[in-house]
């Protein structure tokens, strides 16, 4: 890990994420908006790390071309649901909303467009009558942790699975 970094709008997980970069002995940044003057030095900065990969959890915030084209093995999501189903904001909360059973989370490769790239793997989580958000996050966050011990090794060896989104499902 050569970083750690907070999307600027999302200042309330700011502390929380510079506790877990010091804790690991690795820079915490914040991601400017586009339009900052700080954010040509962003992304300067971010190539000088040379990642060979980027991997994004909850950012809520567009990542920009220029962003995604610096990792060597390229930029992966992930995102609480089963895409292409609920793309976008709050999608646990929509499924609950519409009265789902089942959703589950995704990770998948990152393009300008939010929640659209190619998907790497999928795990389900059910959704129980009585649960709310806390309680499908919680399944979805422990279904994620593992998804990503079993997933990461592949990507980093590039034997990893990779299938496009069916966009009528959208």
């Amino acid at each position: 890990i050569s970083a750690i970094v907070g999307a600027e709008i999302r200042p309330e997980q700011h502390a929380k994420l510079k506790e877990t970069a010091e804790g690991i002995g690795v820079p915490f940044l914040t991601q400017p908006r586009r339009k900052s003057a700080t954010y040509n030095e962003f992304v300067e900065l971010i190539k000088s790390f040379q990642p060979d990969m980027i991997i994004v959890n909850s950012y809520s915030m567009l990542i920009p071309e220029e962003i995604l084209v610096i990792p060597a093995k390229g930029a992966i999501n992930i995102h609480g649901a089963l895409l292409p189903e609920y793309r976008g904001a709050n999608p646990i909360q929509w499924a609950i909303l519409n009265e789902e059973n089942v959703t589950g989370v995704t990770m998948h490769y990152m393009t300008e467009q939010f929640d659209a790239g190619d998907i790497v793997a999928q795990r389900k989580v059910p959704i129980f009558f009585e649960d709310t958000w806390i309680d499908v996050q919680a399944r979805i966050a422990e279904a994620s942790e593992q998804m990503l011990k079993d997933e990461i090794p592949k990507l980093l060896e590039g034997t990893n699975l990779r299938h496009s989104q069916n966009e009528t499902h959208a």
